[in-house]
């Protein structure tokens, strides 16, 4: 029985790549991809494959690497820019976009700047946090003095500290002037008879 690798077009039986160590190995670490990368991956290393000429396993076991480290890390990270939260998915999504675009692509691909920079756009940012409503302030008045917010106990004495501060408030108020009890009060302000003027009429007497 033969098979066809879809990412690098070879052709051999079953147990000719069964025996084979890079194989063997490739699809150990292939497995390993968190869901759902392992089906992305197949048609994305793909894209590494020159036109003339097979994809290697060694080649393949190497990107299989590549792609788990890269995606490990949940985020991504383009030159210039703060990184993104990016999980499996996404970098899935990525791959997947790369392959719907294969032919305005220049394959093979170099690396993966490019499965980066998709990656990027499809993430969120990282540390995005949902805009808040800033809470209304409410009056403090309201807030000590409705009676439904307090027992009927403590609502009389607040009445009653008010009534009291209103009372104080117009007793000092009606307090007369200090400065015109002082001057009606004064002896001297209500005699203007001078000494001289004084021996003087004793004289006369």
């Amino acid at each position: 029985m033969k098979l066809i690798c879809p990412a690098c077009g070879a052709t051999a039986s079953f147990e000719t790549w069964v025996n084979d160590s890079d194989c063997r190995q490739m699809m150990a670490e292939l497995v390993r991809l968190p869901a759902p990368l392992p089906s992305a991956a197949i048609g994305y290393i793909a894209l590494f494959r020159s036109s003339s000429r097979a994809l290697g396993w060694k080649k393949a076991l190497r990107l299989v690497g590549e792609i788990r480290e890269l995606t490990a890390a949940g985020s991504v990270k383009v030159q210039g820019m703060p990184p993104r939260s990016c999980p499996p998915h996404i970098w899935a999504q990525a791959m997947e976009v790369m392959c719907g675009q294969r032919e305005r692509l220049k394959l093979p691909m170099p690396n993966h700047n490019y499965l980066r920079k998709v990656a990027y756009d499809l993430a969120e940012p990282k540390y995005a946090h949902p805009r808040q409503e800033r809470p209304q302030a409410q009056p403090i008045i309201r807030r000590h003095y409705q009676k439904e917010e307090m027992s009927e106990e403590q609502w009389q004495i607040n009445m009653e500290n008010i009534k009291r501060i209103r009372e104080m408030a117009g007793k000092i108020g009606n307090v007369p002037n200090a400065a015109a009890e002082v001057k009606s009060a004064s002896p001297i302000s209500q005699d203007t008879t001078t000494p001289s003027s004084a021996t003087a009429r004793q004289g006369k007497n």
